[in-house]
């Protein structure tokens, strides 16, 4: 079985900025406290599948392929800050998308269709456009941190998806890897 999700990267200009910010923002803070996003792995999840045997997989790979080739690419930026669930209870740290976020939940949308018309798809998950950043372990520990995020302001930077990525992701015993299953092009 392989773990799967459906992403859209952000340019690399987008990844060295946000990496910035998060190593800003990370300070002198315990490593325990939270698990801080390492850059190369940022990305804007479309869909988390789970887990997938290689028959399900070839499914999820023709189902991006016939959506990407139904969409076209769009522009989209990273601006804001915010949390999930709220600032209490602050357990994941984001940074916010913006512009033709309607597009991005549009191939959210036409893959949940697609996918579950073949009757692989159980519940549909709303989307919520957001880059996550870091992980709360300890909120007690990361109070301050927390505040700092919501109050600081990150310049926005646009970008162009110009595909969609169909992601494996590997747990390790310290933390996930990811890799590159398929890639389309959207248009």
């Amino acid at each position: 079985m392989r773990r799967i999700f459906v992403a859209v990267d952000i340019s690399d200009e987008a990844r060295k900025k946000a990496g910035e910010y998060i190593v800003a923002l990370r300070g002198d803070l315990p490593k325990f406290a939270a698990s801080w996003v390492r850059p190369e792995k940022l990305h804007l999840t479309l869909r988390f599948i789970g887990d997938c045997g290689e028959a399900e997989l070839k499914k999820v790979t023709e189902v991006v392929d016939s959506v990407s080739a139904r969409m076209h690419s769009f522009r989209l930026n990273i601006t804001g800050t915010g949390v999930f669930p709220n600032e209490k209870r602050a357990r994941v740290l984001w940074l916010g998308v913006g512009g033709e976020t309607d597009l991005m939940v549009r191939a959210k949308d036409m893959f949940e269709n697609e996918y579950h018309s073949i009757g692989l798809l159980g519940k549909r998950e709303a989307l919520t456009p957001h880059l996550t950043i870091a992980r709360i372990k300890n909120i007690g520990w990361c109070r301050e941190v927390v505040v700092a995020h919501l109050n600081s302001h990150f310049e926005p930077i646009e970008f162009e998806v110009s595909e969609i990525v169909v992601y494996e992701s590997e747990l390790h015993p310290k933390g996930s890897s990811y890799s590159a299953v398929a890639r389309y092009i959207l248009g």
